[in-house]
C-alpha cells in the first residue's frame, strides 16, 4: 500500500502479521480500524493507529493518528511520509522510539513530549530525519528542560518549557479528545490540529493563551453536540 492514495484501511481479525512501513508515504490515509476481534492488534480508543497489543508498539500511524497513553514504543518509519501531520503528542508511556519514527514527517509544527525527565531515553537522531525541526516546537514537561537538552536526539530541538498553567491546559484538552467518539474524531480531526498548532504557537510566544483554549472549548462542545 506505500505510496499509495490510500484514505482509509480496515484490518480485519484474520491480519496477524503486518510488514514494516506498509503504509509509508500514505500521504492521504487519515482513518486506520482494526477488527477488535483482532487477536494480535488493536487501535484502541478510535486512534486511528496499529498497535501491537501485548506489547504496546505503535507499528504503523497515519495522518490522523493521535498517540494514546498505553503505547510504550514507536516503530521504525511507524510515521514514515506523513506528510500531512501536524502535530504529535508523545504518551509518558513511550518508552523506545526507533529510527525514521517519524521520517520526512515534515509539516509537524509542534512536538508535544509527556515524558517526565526521570524517564526520558535517548533517541537516534535518524528518528526524527526528514523533519523540519528548525521550524517545529517541541514542548516538554515542566522542569525538564534541562534534561531534554542534553539527552541524545531531543537535544537537536529547540524545546520551550511550558508554564504549570499551560500545561495543565493542554493536558486537560488531550484527555477531552481521547474521550471522543470516533465519528467526532473524524469529523474535526483536521480543525483540531490546526488548533492544536497555532495553541502551541501561542504557548510559545506566551500571548492569546485564553483566545486558544475558548476556541479549544468551542470545538469540543460542537463535537459532541453532533
Amino acid at each position: 500500500f506505500s505510496f499509495s492514495g490510500l484514505r482509509s484501511v480496515t484490518i480485519p481479525s484474520s491480519v496477524t502479521s503486518i510488514d514494516l512501513g506498509i503504509f509509508d508515504y500514505c500521504e492521504d490515509l487519515e482513518q486506520i480500524i482494526i477488527d477488535e476481534a483482532n487477536p494480535v492488534y488493536d487501535s484502541r480508543n478510535n486512534c486511528n493507529a496499529v498497535i501491537e497489543t501485548s506489547t504496546g508498539l505503535l507499528v504503523e500511524g497515519c495522518n490522523a493518528t493521535i498517540i494514546p497513553e498505553g503505547v510504550t514504543s514507536i516503530g521504525n518509519g511507524a510515521f514514515g511520509g506523513c506528510r500531512k501531520l501536524s502535530s504529535v503528542t508523545i504518551p509518558s508511556t513511550v518508552t523506545y522510539i526507533d529510527a525514521y519514527a517519524f521520517f520526512e514527517c515534515n509539516a509537524i509544527k509542534s512536538m508535544t513530549s509527556l515524558i517526565e525527565p526521570g524517564n526520558i531515553m535517548e533517541v537516534m537522531t535518524c528518528a526524527f530525519d526528514g523533519m523540519d525541526r528548525e521550524n517545529c516546537v517541541l514542548y516538554v514537561p515542566v522542569g525538564a528542560k534541562d534534561v531534554y537538552s542534553v539527552t541524545g536526539g531531543w537535544r537537536d530541538w529547540s524545546s520551550d518549557e511550558e508554564t504549570q498553567a499551560e500545561w495543565d491546559s493542554a493536558m486537560e484538552l488531550y484527555n477531552n479528545w481521547n474521550e471522543m467518539s470516533s465519528e467526532d474524531k473524524q469529523s474535526k480531526i483536521a480543525e483540531y490540529q490546526a488548533a492544536l498548532a497555532e495553541y502551541n504557537v501561542a504557548v510559545q510566544s506566551h500571548k492569546a493563551r485564553d483566545e486558544y483554549y475558548e476556541r479549544f472549548e468551542t470545538l469540543q462542545g460542537n463535537s459532541h453536540s453532533n
